[in-house]
């Protein structure tokens, strides 16, 4: 059984580089080197709040938050965080929108949405 092991492994290992030698010149695999923008780190943060400002802002009437997955943000993506940079981002919106109500509160000839937020 051992012997029969060997013999298999050297016939791949020859087939293999048989499949190598061919007249063929090596082809070298060419690099395309792309420059990635490098954020800093608050920068990163700030990117990240804004994608979870920007989900807030957008997210679909149906969602379920009990249910369906949450969502993907590039922005975020490998950074540390990232529920407290969610909830940031709807502390943001959360006081926008009490500003806004504030405003239609106290002038309410000059509040145009509908309903008042």
């Amino acid at each position: 059984m051992r012997h029969t092991t060997t013999a298999l492994l050297a016939a791949t290992l020859l087939t293999l580089a048989s499949c190598s030698n061919g007249s063929e010149p090596d082809e070298k695999p060419t690099t395309t080197a792309t420059a990635t923008p490098s954020l800093s780190k608050e920068e990163a943060r700030a990117a990240c709040i804004n994608a979870w400002r920007d989900w807030f802002d957008n997210t679909p009437a149906d969602y379920n938050p009990d249910t369906d997955p949450l969502p993907t943000l590039p922005p975020c993506d490998g950074l540390p965080g990232q529920a407290e940079m969610g909830a940031e981002a709807l502390r943001q919106r959360n006081a926008e929108n009490r500003e806004r109500h504030d405003a239609c509160t106290d002038d309410p000839a000059a509040c145009t949405e509908s309903p008042a937020p």
